[in-house]
């Protein structure tokens, strides 16, 4: 768990599920808000594509993941006044670093999320994953 208020954030970190998720649970990370209300919620799938799920905005990965493969992640949440809200994630193999479009993106700008971010969950479900270099930071790498 790592504290982060503002109202907005970046994160980058290497990501490596040792094998993929068998159920929908694994959140790679979790934006949680001061009354501990989930603003965000990336999921790595069964297929190993990345779910963006942030208010009204849902979005999938075209591209997936594979066991004991070694990604960069990046991503930014940024809060909207009701219908502006952004979430956006990619990952990479390289340190390439963070996207708004192709395949190993996925995200919006169309949110109704309007509150701070307070913190951030990392590793939660049933797979195994190494992490490794995370990064938070109220800025764009």
């Amino acid at each position: 768990t790592v504290i982060v208020i503002g109202d907005e954030l970046f994160w980058k970190f290497l990501f490596k599920p040792i094998a993929l998720p068998t159920t929908f649970d694994t959140f790679l990370p979790r934006i949680i808000d001061l009354s501990f209300a989930e603003l965000v919620k990336i999921t790595l799938h069964t297929t190993g594509q990345l779910i963006v799920d942030c208010g009204t905005i849902f979005q999938i990965t075209s591209d997936s993941m594979s066991a004991g493969t070694p990604y960069w992640v990046y991503g930014r949440y940024k809060k909207g006044t009701g219908a502006n809200a952004e979430v956006h994630v990619n990952f990479s193999t390289t340190d390439s670093g963070r996207v708004e479009s192709g395949s190993k993106w996925a995200g919006a700008n169309n949110g109704t999320q309007t509150t701070d971010t307070n913190l951030v969950l990392l590793g939660a479900g049933s797979i195994i994953a190494d992490y490794d270099n995370v990064q938070f930071a109220a800025e764009s790498f």
